[in-house]
């Protein structure tokens, strides 16, 4: 209701409930009481209610550190609390992030929110946005080997270094996280691929091939997976290429004899 009938906070009173409620971080209310602050966004900025922004957008940054469904709804919440200049927050934001530092608790979420901001601004973050989730994932097409002494990306996916964030509401237990990542990265790549269209070229073959291993159990892809996370990573590349295909841009660049299975 809140969602659809923002202007039910129109006051300052209201837009400071939503903010001590935002404040609580009660993670089972967060993507709600986010969505609403975000429909509620054209509102404060037409009440030009600037100190109210200030507070909002420190909180909610924040909340990019948590859960990706958490950190994905306060990503679009402040896009639409600072639309003028998203381009630059959302610069500066993968300026500041590394994206190399795979053992990271914070990894996926990272993950999760460069395909979306590459989505949100393909002309500003197209160029380092593919480098980077090609750097990421040309490991995991190309399956290059190193040393064990090299601090590179291949060494710690191959290694199964990567962990997930503590209580994180609805996890599947039966769900590791190096099939989180997988899925991840070639959720972030389609959503990559799907905001750049034209400009996407190197990219869009990349996450083709991905798709293309999630969906035929490719052995070097999904080897150690449980029984569970092959049709976890299968039902991913389903709904990644279930995307690409009611895209008409890239409908045509594929073919059915692509997935004789």
């Amino acid at each position: 209701v809140f969602i659809q009938h923002p202007f039910v906070f129109n006051s300052s009173e209201s837009l400071e409930l939503l903010f001590n409620l935002l404040k609580q971080r009660v993670l089972e209310l967060a993507p709600i009481l986010i969505r609403t602050i975000e429909a509620c966004a054209p509102l404060i900025v037409t009440l030009n209610q600037n100190n109210m922004m200030i507070l909002l957008n420190s909180e909610l940054s924040s909340y990019l550190t948590l859960h990706p469904p958490i950190a994905k709804r306060a990503l679009y919440c402040i896009c639409a609390l600072n639309s003028n200049n998203k381009d630059e927050l959302l610069q500066k934001m993968i300026d500041d992030t590394q994206y190399d530092q795979f053992d990271s608790d914070q990894f996926i979420t990272n993950l999760v929110l460069l395909g979306h901001m590459i989505q949100i601004s393909p002309i500003v973050l197209g160029d380092i946005g593919k480098r980077i989730l090609t750097n990421i994932s040309k490991y995991i097409v190309d399956k290059q080997q190193t040393n064990d002494n090299e601090n590179n990306m291949t060494t710690s996916f191959f290694h199964g270094n990567f962990t997930l964030l503590p209580d994180e509401p609805h996890a599947d237990p039966e769900i590791g996280a190096d099939a989180r990542v997988k899925r991840e990265l070639v959720k972030a790549m389609t959503r990559a691929v799907l905001g750049l269209r034209e400009n996407s070229s190197g990219l869009f073959n990349i996450v083709y091939k991905l798709i293309k291993k999630c969906i035929e159990n490719d052995q070097d892809f999904t080897g150690e997976m449980s029984e569970s996370e092959i049709i976890y990573i299968r039902l991913c590349g389903l709904s990644c290429l279930l995307k690409l295909i009611c895209n008409s841009y890239f409908y045509t660049r594929m073919k059915q004899d692509d997935f004789l299975i």
